[in-house]
């Protein structure tokens, strides 16, 4: 968290071929404005012997704006490749590292990671390591284990070392709040009134001057809304939007 680095590594055994194309596609998503991407190993293994398969040349780089809709651009791009000739007991091993936050958080850190998948899981590593004089706070869902902490002396460790999880069945439509499977959430954020103030910083609402017109606009939107808050949100959000 210090060097504001992410570091990942999955590794892939193919159980049968059908699903091969899925399993093969490497897929990483970042933002190049604040993020550097570095590839650290491609490869599969085949009847024990590995064949390495990091060539950058083959990688496309996508742009995934997936927000287009509602003519918002985020500016996130996608290494894609597509590892080809795959078979049933292949294993593919991906790692790459990813370094840089997004400056608009102040350098405030807050992370979600899933315990559990819709593939099962042989081993699950994750481990956050967070400066001596930085707190970062935990809180886990759907009776997800706590953390196993080690002092390194400059900084702590957090992590979970969990091995043998099955897979959860997704059901479409369920709200983002509701907690289908265990995770657990991090942020060095103290409060909601604190998200609020950062928030408040970020974007200030200015001074409605009297008479201006857009305090005459605000007002055409409260007596369209009938006096209803909720409704008068609703309204200003389709009017921005739109």
């Amino acid at each position: 968290m210090g060097d504001q680095s992410r570091f990942y590594r999955d590794v892939k055994v193919l159980t049968e071929n059908a699903g091969a194309e899925y399993a093969g596609q490497v897929n990483i998503t970042f933002n190049p404005q604040y993020q550097t991407l570095t590839l650290h190993e491609l490869y599969v293994i085949r009847d024990g012997k590995p064949i390495d398969k990091l060539d950058i040349s083959k990688f496309q780089l996508l742009a995934t704006e997936g927000e287009l809709s509602r003519f918002i651009y985020n500016g996130t791009y996608s290494a894609y490749l597509l590892l080809e000739d795959l078979r049933k007991d292949n294993t593919i091993v991906v790692s790459y590292s990813l370094k840089g936050f997004n400056p608009v958080f102040g350098n405030r850190f807050f992370d979600t990671q899933f315990l559990q998948g819709p593939e099962p899981v042989g081993l699950l590593y994750v481990n956050y390591i967070v400066p001596k004089g930085r707190t970062l706070r935990f809180k886990g869902f759907k009776e997800a284990p706590p953390a196993t902490q080690q002092d390194l002396g400059n900084a702590m460790s957090y992590s979970w070392s969990i091995a043998g999880t099955g897979k959860v069945d997704y059901e479409s439509d369920v709200p983002l709040w509701y907690a289908t499977r265990q995770r657990i959430e991090c942020s060095e954020f103290k409060s909601w009134a604190e998200v609020a103030q950062w928030a408040a910083d970020v974007n200030p609402i200015p001074t409605l001057a009297v008479g201006s017109r857009l305090q005459h606009f605000a007002d055409q939107l409260w007596s369209k809304a009938n006096g209803n808050s909720t409704q008068y949100v609703k309204e200003a959000t389709d009017f921005v939007q739109n």
